[in-house]
C-alpha cells in the first residue's frame, strides 16, 4: 500500500472506537465479579420485564377499545387461512388431473352417413344378423270381473 501524507480518516476512526470497545471490556470484567453489579443485573431485569408486561396490558386494553385485533389473534387468523389455503390446494390438484377415457365431442353436426347405414356397418364388422323391427305393442286384454 502507497504511503499518504495524510493520515487515513477512517482508520483513526476505527482505532479510537477499538480503544472504547477495550476499555468498557476491561471495566466490564473487573466490575462483573462483584455483588453490587449482580445486584443491579437483577434489577434492572427485574423492571425491564415489568414495564414489558405493563406496556402489552395497556396495549391490549386499547386494541380492545379500538375493536382491533392484537398480534396473537392476527397469528391465529393466518394460521387458519394458511390451512384453507393448503386444504384448497389439495382440491385443485385432484382438478387438474387428466380424465382416464377421453370422451367424444359434443357438437351438433349431423353424422356424414345415414344413421340406418352406419348400424348395418356396424353389424356388419360384428358379423350379426340384420334384426328385423320392433313388432307393435300388442293390446292388454280387459281384466275378467268376476
Amino acid at each position: 500500500m502507497a504511503f499518504s501524507l495524510l493520515p487515513d480518516p477512517l482508520q483513526l476512526c476505527r482505532d479510537a472506537i477499538t480503544r472504547l470497545e477495550n476499555g468498557i471490556n476491561d471495566f466490564a470484567a473487573r466490575n462483573m465479579d462483584s455483588k453490587e453489579f449482580s445486584q443491579a443485573i437483577s434489577r434492572y431485569t427485574q423492571v425491564s420485564l415489568g414495564v414489558q408486561f405493563a406496556l402489552e396490558k395497556s396495549l391490549a386494553c386499547v386494541l380492545e377499545r379500538l375493536d382491533l385485533p392484537s398480534r396473537g389473534e392476527v397469528g391465529e387468523l393466518a394460521a387458519a387461512v394458511r390451512r384453507v389455503e393448503d386444504k384448497l390446494d389439495l382440491l385443485l390438484v385432484d382438478a387438474d388431473k387428466p380424465v382416464l377415457a377421453p370422451r367424444p365431442p359434443r357438437t351438433r353436426r349431423p353424422l356424414s352417413i345415414e344413421p340406418e347405414q352406419a348400424l348395418a356397418e356396424a353389424r356388419a364388422r360384428a358379423g350379426a344378423k340384420p334384426r328385423k323391427p320392433a313388432a307393435q305393442p300388442t293390446r292388454r286384454r280387459p281384466k275378467k270381473e268376476q
